[in-house]
């Protein structure tokens, strides 16, 4: 196995009432990996624990390499619905993400990453006049600018239409099987993203890998 992360018997409560109890769990490079349950069932949070956004109660979270030596693409939910006060072009956000957008390099990431997402013609459009599905590209080559180990997503498709969720996980397909990204997606909907996953887990009380949808 090439474990890039791995969940050992993690626990977190909040307002002390129990969340999430004894979740174990690993992903491997190259995993398209689907987390689903109910609302509420903690599975924001379980994302938030690994980001390192929380601190668990107990238990461990192990990185290849080391947490600090690690490195995320993350995509939080609802992103796309949120406008930016003032005029901003799609590179200019994904530049947001690379440490220096002025060197050479550096633009090449950007224009790789637009690229990838099939944005890059257009690269100078204002973001805040984009369709949600064009915003949610546009933020998913940011989370690809600086070359993450894993691209990591909140509810991806909330708000958008079904042909644009549709075309997101396509996109998600390929980033998977052509770049060999590993990715990790919070969704509760399983009904059409099924196919996509190679793993899926059900968080609702407890976390099991489910076999057969």
């Amino acid at each position: 196995m090439n474990n890039i992360i791995s969940v050992e018997n993690l626990n977190f409560s909040y307002r002390n009432e129990k969340l999430l109890r004894d979740i174990n769990f690993n992903i491997e490079k190259g995993d398209f990996v689907g987390i689903t349950g109910a609302n509420g069932s903690g599975k924001s949070t379980l994302l938030k624990l690994i980001l390192g956004f929380l601190k668990a109660d107990s238990g461990e979270i192990k990185f290849a390499g080391g947490r600090d030596n690690f490195s995320f693409g993350y995509v939080p939910q609802n992103n796309h619905e949120k406008s930016i006060a003032f005029p901003i072009t799609a590179w200019e956000i994904v530049a947001m993400n690379v440490t220096d957008d002025k060197n050479i390099k550096s633009h090449e990431k950007i224009e790789n990453a637009l690229s990838i997402v099939e944005m890059k013609d257009k690269k100078n459009y204002n973001y805040n006049n984009m369709s949600g599905g064009e915003q949610e590209r546009v933020m998913i080559a940011k989370a690809l600018a600086n070359d993450p180990q894993i691209l990591i997503f909140d509810e991806p498709t909330a708000g958008l239409d079904q042909r644009s969720k549709e075309n997101l996980f396509d996109l998600l397909k390929n980033l998977n099987s052509h770049h060999n990204i590993t990715i990790l997606v919070v969704t509760h909907e399983l009904d059409f993203t099924k196919d996509y996953f190679n793993r899926i887990f059900r968080l609702d009380n407890e976390f099991v890998e489910v076999k057969n949808v």
